[in-house]
């Protein structure tokens, strides 16, 4: 029912789409995110609705050498009050995508992105926007022989951008870049 209600009011989005604006309007109920008793929450119809009719198209930042990061380059140090934010961006891409929602915007900062968050990229049928903020030149992503980049399995449609990056050292049996 609720995904007949944000169909009727954009016909146009993807199964995927419509499921990710379902997600993004759950309420998180017992243990944060999955668990046993409660899945991943109750639907909330309302925002789900509200989310489809007003998308918040947030921006979000990726810097892995930002400067309140106490270790610069590695995803595994971060910083404390890291959110996404210009000031405190995400080290790396996925958390960055996993933190977004539907039409959300999410700016990566000039660098070379190494390791994991950065390899195996998956936008889990998202529909938003992963631009460089300088261009494919200055922003990186080197999978260093051991992945692929983005992994696009979840029937990501056209609303679904990469746009500004340049992929090196990408390895898969299919497709080393995507």
């Amino acid at each position: 029912g609720v995904a007949a209600l944000i169909l009727s009011i954009d016909p146009n989005l993807t199964s995927s789409e419509v499921k990710n604006i379902m997600a993004d309007s759950v309420l998180d109920l017992g243990t944060s995110g999955w668990d046993e008793s409660y899945g991943y929450g109750c639907l909330d119809a309302y925002e789900a609705v509200s989310l489809a009719l007003n998308p918040r198209e947030l921006t979000i930042y990726v810097d892995a050498n930002a400067p309140s990061d106490p270790g610069p380059d590695d995803p595994n140090i971060s910083d404390s009050l890291e959110d996404g934010s210009k000031e405190h961006p995400f080290d790396t891409i996925q958390e960055a995508i996993n933190y977004s929602m539907f039409k959300d915007e999410i700016i990566v900062l000039p660098g070379k992105y190494t390791g994991r968050g950065n390899m195996n990229i998956d936008f889990s049928g998202k529909a938003i926007t992963l631009r460089s903020q300088d261009g494919p030149e200055g922003c990186i992503i080197d999978c260093q022989s051991q992945n692929r980049a983005f992994y696009f399995n979840k029937s990501e449609g056209s609303h679904s951008i990469i746009d500004g990056f340049t992929i090196s050292n990408g390895k898969a049996v299919n497709g080393g870049g995507i």
